[in-house]
């Protein structure tokens, strides 16, 4: 459900940004803390409202946290165009900005696309941007992939045959030249339309209006780089919605069933056990629950049933899988247990983090709690282990009015929420 946009975080709607901000990932101009710097990790500790800028306008039609930046598009209302912000860590042309436009390592504001253009010249119409860990795969109004950013692994396209010797302008964070790099994006091959593109760590997946998902780059390290795009067996089910996670991916299918594959090191493919699945596989504990919406993150997964209930799995770390105090991992799908009224309505994982809207469009978060990634503060110094899904209080607004989370996405160490003005009575149990 899209939210107006609001550029300067007035009127009915606007996007909130929480966690680590060293990159530039949060949007704003300066730290929070008097001698917070680039090199000096600095957070907001509680949502805060992002600045697109004096002429944003229109409706927010998708917001990605990725690893160390982030993105959002907007539309006008009548959908005629499109404009794409981006801000946070720029190495390797992450967030797609000529080298006319932008030259710097961290774009501390979010910065409009003046037109993002392909190798040929064309202009993309830019609808949706998928961020990996330094690379970028966005969609145009005709439903085309193009691929920028980093690409050792081929993971934002078919590698340019002069990669290998093209130096950018800008050094990675040991000063040393990056050389594997697509820049203008680039055309990823597809049979048909796309109608939603994932990233992953050193890969990147597609789905298409018929179902089918495709591949290219490295989802785990144990395979060679696919440096052209690859079909995945999903065992002739119609997927419908795709999330990558740093080296595994979830797929959720037509009939709500949920498939895995890749790196299940921590057993983030619930499928009963550790290690990699080379093959799509079928998640058996959804049975027919009804699977509705799927995320997953670093090392871990989520899925949430028609009922609104919520199950994870995958590496239990820090209290991501929301399990109270038992914070090991699980090979399997467990129900988080919350408060019978909670309804869960969409969900969002991060690299140790997790977060969660309601139907009254409360967030909840849990997991590290470190550098403001819960969007709460936490006082306790003894623990960076927050298992225990709990409400992130928004600004609050005058006569009664709340903020209402519409759309929710982690990043690395960050979240961004997109949120809208509400007056409905949300005073219910949340965890």
């Amino acid at each position: 459900m899209p939210s107006a946009a609001s550029g300067r975080g007035g009127g009915t709607s606007t996007l909130f940004a929480w966690g680590c901000g060293e990159d530039g990932q949060l949007g704003a101009a300066e730290a929070p803390t008097p001698g917070a710097t680039e090199t000096n990790d600095w957070c907001v500790e509680a949502p805060r409202a992002v600045e697109l800028g004096e002429s944003a306008s229109g409706v927010i039609v998708s917001a990605c946290a990725g690893s160390r930046n982030s993105v959002c598009v907007t539309t006008r209302d009548d959908s005629s165009s499109c404009e794409a912000y981006a801000w946070g860590w720029n190495s390797h042309r992450a967030l797609g900005f000529s080298y006319e436009e932008c030259d710097e390592l961290h774009v501390k504001t979010p910065k409009r696309h003046s037109s993002m253009k392909t190798e040929d010249g064309e202009r993309i119409n830019v609808v949706a941007i998928a961020s990996g860990g330094w690379h970028a795969v966005c969609v145009d109004s005709d439903g085309v992939a193009y691929g920028y950013g980093g690409n050792e692994y081929a993971q934002a396209g078919p590698p340019d045959a002069n990669a290998e010797h093209r130096n950018t302008s800008i050094p990675d964070r040991d000063w040393a030249p990056i050389r594997a790099l697509l820049w203008p994006p680039r055309k990823v091959s597809l049979p048909a339309p796309v109608a939603q593109v994932s990233c992953g760590g050193m890969s990147s997946f597609a789905l298409l209006h018929d179902g089918r998902v495709f591949e290219w780059g490295q989802t785990s390290e144990d395979d060679e780089p696919r440096t052209a795009p690859r079909q995945l067996d999903a065992k002739d089910k119609h997927v419908v919605e795709i999330a990558a996670g740093s080296f595994h991916l979830l797929m959720r299918t037509r009939n709500g069933e949920v498939m895995s594959y890749g790196n299940g090191s921590y057993g983030q493919l619930g499928l009963g056990a550790t290690g990699a699945a080379d093959v799509c596989r079928v998640i058996e504990t959804f049975g027919r629950l009804g699977v509705v919406k799927i995320a997953a993150g670093g090392w871990h997964s989520a899925a949430v049933t028609a009922g609104g209930v919520l199950y994870t799995w995958g590496r239990g770390e820090y209290g991501r899988l929301g399990h109270g105090d038992d914070v090991k991992d699980k090979v399997v799908p467990k129900l988080v247990e919350l408060d019978e009224s909670v309804f869960i309505a969409d969900i969002a994982l991060g690299g140790s983090h997790s977060c969660a809207i309601t139907a009254e469009g409360n967030v909840l978060s849990w997991g590290r709690t470190t550098l403001g990634r819960l969007g709460r503060v936490i006082r306790d110094p003894s623990s960076s282990t927050c298992g225990v899904p709990s409400r992130v209080a928004f600004p609050p607004l005058p006569n009664g009015k709340r903020w209402k989370a519409l759309k929710i996405s982690c990043g690395g160490r960050h979240t961004l929420a997109v949120c809208t003005v509400s007056t409905d009575d949300a005073d219910v149990p949340t965890a």
